[in-house]
């Protein structure tokens, strides 16, 4: 239910988006998955670029089953560790309402409302971390 009441407050600030969004989903009638995905583009991004900014869990918790070696690009600050060892039963937390803002990843823009930006952007298909899986 919180999706709806953050898409609506976010429509609500932008009376332009609002009434292309309006546009655009006028005469639907009942679409399939892939309609919903490829009909409307506006409607879609809207709904991800609410997820973003207002992910329905703040923080994930996951436990490592195993101990594992995660490689890094950059070594550890004040290191030369170019490996992040995570033990066994560690509890690693996931802040996707930070993560999801992230000026490196989202750009300067980061914190604000734009669906436009799904439109515009290239698709990995793991962008949105909003139900854990990306």
């Amino acid at each position: 239910m919180r999706i709806i009441a953050w898409t609506l407050y976010e429509l609500s600030r932008d009376q332009t988006l609002q009434s292309k969004l309006r546009e655009e989903v006028r005469g639907a009638t009942d679409a399939t998955f892939d309609e919903l995905n490829s009909k409307y583009p506006l409607l879609d991004a809207v709904l991800k670029e609410t997820l973003r900014l207002h992910p329905p869990i703040l923080e994930n918790h996951h436990e490592a089953s195993e101990t594992i070696i995660v490689p890094l690009s950059d070594p550890l600050p004040g290191t030369t560790e170019m490996h992040l060892v995570i033990p066994k039963g560690t509890t690693i937390v996931i802040p996707l309402n930070v993560i999801q803002t992230d000026e490196d990843v989202w750009g300067p823009d980061a914190e604000l409302f734009l669906p436009q930006r799904w439109i515009e952007r290239k698709k990995t298909g793991r962008e949105l971390l909003a139900f854990s899986e990306g």
